[in-house]
């Protein structure tokens, strides 16, 4: 230590470490506090915006006239059976 420096020293009784642990109970109960909120609004903004978008998306559905599928045209077609071809080794 150098010769001009000097120590803090600090004293602690009993009442100063109970109001200091009360401070940091308190302290830690307003961060979760905290915590909780910020959770909670989250989860209510997606909840809003879940339920806006679906919405949305079925309001889009009846107002964007979607395209018709073109019919097919029926064909008109005969089965023809082709005869078989005999084995002549058999005869």
């Amino acid at each position: 230590m150098p010769a001009n420096g000097f120590i803090k020293i600090y004293y602690m009784n009993n009442e100063v470490l109970e109001q200091s642990k009360e401070l940091l109970k308190a302290v830690n109960e307003r961060k979760q506090s905290r915590k909780d909120s910020a959770k909670s609004l989250a989860n209510k903004i997606g909840q809003e915006t879940k339920s806006g978008i679906s919405g949305a998306v079925e309001a889009s559905k009846k107002l964007v006239p979607h395209p018709k599928r073109k019919k097919a045209k029926k064909i008109k077609a005969t089965i023809i059976e082709v005869p078989k071809e005999s084995d002549d080794s058999n005869e």
